[in-house]
């Protein structure tokens, strides 16, 4: 069965670099380790802030003396 001319520019059209491909996988694995890696720091901070002051909720501003 030969493949209709349509249906082989197609094919022609998609052709895949697989370094390319891997290049392109291995950035977006460093730029989501990075985001993992700031995520993490983000939330030992708010973690630590909230057992320094019981008083602290995260999202949630209760000190009076900012908001007078």
């Amino acid at each position: 069965m030969k493949d209709s001319p349509e249906n082989q520019m197609v094919s022609k059209e998609i052709v895949f670099d697989k370094q390319e491909i891997q290049l392109s996988i291995k950035q977006l694995m460093e730029e989501f380790a990075e985001l993992e890696y700031q995520f993490f720091l983000e939330k030992n901070e708010r973690s630590d802030a909230a057992s320094e002051n019981p008083n602290l909720e995260i999202g949630n501003n209760t000190n009076q003396e900012t908001a007078a």
